[in-house]
This record gives structure tokens, sequence and C-alpha cells, in this order.
């Protein structure tokens, strides 16, 4: 005990410093090892366990109207409706009180729509917790000059920023999506998160909203699938959706990044159902029935049907899918 190694004789001062550094060395890479694995486990444990629906489905017209159950999807529209509910009840023809709506040309506002999905749905501890939810939209806006930059009158908040060489200058801007379910406590299947065409959003162009707000409601020339193609701003870069919650398992906070893009918007179409009723049979006992359970169809998260009265966009007809095709068939060949 004691006794030092190498032994303290002349000429052994290099394999000191040698040995000296390599524990050094050795104690930083044990280190960073260690770092990067716990590193690498957090990140896993941080992402959430859901999946978006790669399209968003946009409905409107008769899509919304054949539906079972009713939506209005502005303080506008419900104070109208009131109103000229009122007006037919003095007059003693409520009966006709629904379709007041057609004879004033103003048609129910289109929403667009898009799937999250738990991936470990049905299993043990799989719910996500206190879930949020923020859309943001990122438009630009490119300028000619600076002349006409200062005739523009672009809002000036935190949030808009410039870029400008010697010929152009591109004014890029964020605007909040307004969704239905900005917070969710208890998610344990999937969710569908809509945000309405009206007045207010920024996906439509600034002519279009300006329509709305002289007819009081969607105008009835812009029910076809290229009128509504045209209707939404063109300037649009991205769709960005911000998820986050708490597991379940790990009682920690995870989070989850979608982008969208303004040509994964399908016009006239809507998710088919992922829930399914399943018969719940005991394991041991095959013929013990215990009744029915919802289950979740994780096959059918990207799935899209068109929507209820038809008029939806031919897939076929756009670009992004003329590509996709080309590339299956050369693939083929």
């Amino acid at each position: 005990y004691g006794t030092i190694s190498p032994p303290a004789e002349p000429g052994c001062r290099g394999m000191r410093y040698l040995l000296a550094a390599e524990a050094f060395l050795g104690v930083l890479y044990a280190g960073f090892c260690g770092a990067i694995f716990y590193s690498k486990v957090s990140r896993i444990n941080s992402m959430a366990h859901v999946t978006f629906s790669s399209a968003i489905c946009l409905q409107y017209g008769a899509g919304i109207t054949q539906q079972k159950h009713r939506h209005y999807e502005s303080i506008h529209e419900v104070e109208q409706h009131k109103q000229k509910q009122d007006e037919l009840d003095l007059v003693g023809d409520s009966d006709n009180s629904v379709g007041s709506r057609e004879i004033a040309g103003v048609g129910p506002f289109p929403y667009i729509e898009f799937q999250i999905v738990n991936d470990r749905a049905d299993k043990p501890l799989s719910a996500l917790l206190e879930c949020g939810l923020k859309c943001f939209i990122t438009k630009f806006q490119v300028i000619k000059d600076q002349d006409d930059m200062e005739e523009n009158s672009l809002p000036s908040r935190p949030e808009v920023y410039d870029w400008a060489d010697d010929k152009h200058t591109i004014v890029h801007e964020t605007f909040n999506l307004p969704i239905n379910f900005q917070y969710y406590p208890y998610l344990t299947k999937s969710i569908d998160v809509r945000s309405v065409l009206n007045e207010h959003s920024p996906l439509l162009d600034e002519s279009v909203r300006e329509r709305i707000k002289q007819v009081g409601g969607w105008p009835q020339e812009y029910n076809s699938h290229e009128a509504i193609r045209n209707c939404l701003c063109k300037s649009i870069f991205q769709i960005l959706i911000k998820f986050e919650g708490s597991s379940h398992l790990t009682c920690g906070q995870v989070i989850a990044l979608k982008e969208y893009r303004l040509e994964d918007i399908y016009v006239g179409w809507k998710f088919a159902n992922v829930l399914r009723l399943n018969r719940v049979v005991d394991k041991k006992k095959e013929n013990d029935y215990r009744g029915t359970g919802i289950t979740c169809d994780h096959n059918m998260t990207h799935f899209i049907m068109p929507q209820r009265g038809g008029d939806h966009e031919p897939i076929k007809d756009r670009e992004i899918e003329k590509n996709l095709l080309r590339f299956l068939e050369r693939n083929d060949n």
C-alpha cells in the first residue's frame, strides 16, 4: 500500500505525464458517453407518441349541411340566425327558419380539419394529459422596391421581419390560426382539430374576408372546389402545429411538431373514422363475451374520402399527385 508506480526514478517523468493525460482523457470520454446517452434517451422520452394526418381536409357546402349535427362557426352567424328565427316566429312561419339562410344567399362556413392519433392507443398507460395545441401560419410577400413597400399598409407587429436586397424585399408575417381545441385534457384515441374559414381566418384572401363581412356569412357563389381553392391565400408558406402535453407513462412533458403546406389541403374531402367497435372477449375464456369496446385503427389515420354531397376536388388534377403517379409508373416500368 502506498507504492507509486512507476517508481520515482530518474527518466520516468515522461511516463508519469503520459499516464496522467491518459487517465484525464478516459474520464472525459466516459463523461461524454454518459451525457450523450442521457440526452438521446431524454429526447426520445420528450417526443409525444402521436401521429398527425398527412393531409388537411376542407369541407364546405353540402358536406356540412348534410351532416347529422349542425355547427355555427362565428358569433355573427349565431346572432343572425337568432334574429331571423325571432322574425319568423313573429309571423308564425318558424318551419322555414333553416331555409332562411339559403334564401339570403348565405351558406355555412367551410372549415379545415386534421387528425392527431395516439400511437399507443388501446395500450395501458397510453393517455396524454393536459394537452395544448397552437397553430401558426407563415406568409411571405414579395415587394419589388421600397416605394411599393411604403404604399402597402402592412401591420406593424413583432412577427414581421424584412430581408432586403437590390431588387426586391421579402416581408415575412406570422399569424395565429384559431382552432376548436386549444386545450384537451385527456387524449386516449384521437382528436379532430378544426379551423373555421370565417371573416377572421388568416387562411382566406383579404378580398374574400371583405366579401364575407358584406354578406354576413359565407357567399353561395364560393361553394365549389375551384372557388374554394381560389379563396385561399396564395402567400401562405407553411402551417405549423405545435402539440404539447404530459405522458401518463413517464409523467414527463412531451412535445410534437408538424408542418403543412398549402398543397396539403384537399378541398371537398373528409377523414375516415379511425375508431371501431369491437367485441371484447376474455382471453382465458373464448366464449366469455364482455360487451363492445372502442379501438383505434391506425391504418385509417391518413385515409380520406369524398365529403357528403360530392363536388370534391379531383385528386389526379393536383400537381403533387401527378408527380407521384409519374414516379410510381416509372418504377413499375
